[in-house]
């Protein structure tokens, strides 16, 4: 986990984001976020590492679906998933609001998910991951 702070600079509850902990392609890709998150607006989460306790917090969830693609959950208990959720925590990233002009283009939200779709489920190749969680079924 990246952020051991529960609750933002307001003393609210922090979005969750839950990524493949094992996925090089998704290290990499919560540590740019990490970086660029100068606000420490969320938590970053590990699914194996925590999927005990997220199985008993949000029984909505399952493994599988957390391992193909990111989620963000936000305190209200609503989710969003894969390019979704990209988009949605870029909001919380002032360094990477350059890019809400491309991820908000009028066509995006009908390209977005079909790019993402394809770089997870090639990213065993894009990686050379040598773990079984970068192949999804």
């Amino acid at each position: 986990m990246f952020s051991c702070y529960q609750l933002n600079f307001s003393g609210q509850p922090k979005p969750e984001i839950l990524y493949d902990g094992f996925c090089p392609l998704c290290i990499r890709s919560m540590t740019l976020l990490c970086y660029c998150d100068w606000f420490q607006q969320f938590n970053y989460i590990p699914v194996e590492e925590q999927w005990t306790t997220l199985q008993k917090t949000y029984p909505q969830l399952s493994l599988e679906a957390c391992l193909a693609e990111i989620h963000l959950i936000f305190p209200n208990g609503s989710v969003k998933t894969g390019f979704f959720a990209l988009r949605e925590m870029i909001h919380y990233l002032p360094l990477l609001w350059p890019l809400l002009f491309i991820l908000y283009f009028p066509g995006a939200s009908l390209l977005g998910p079909k790019i993402y779709s394809f770089v997870a489920s090639r990213r065993k190749r894009l990686t050379r991951c040598s773990f079984d969680s970068c192949s999804l079924k």
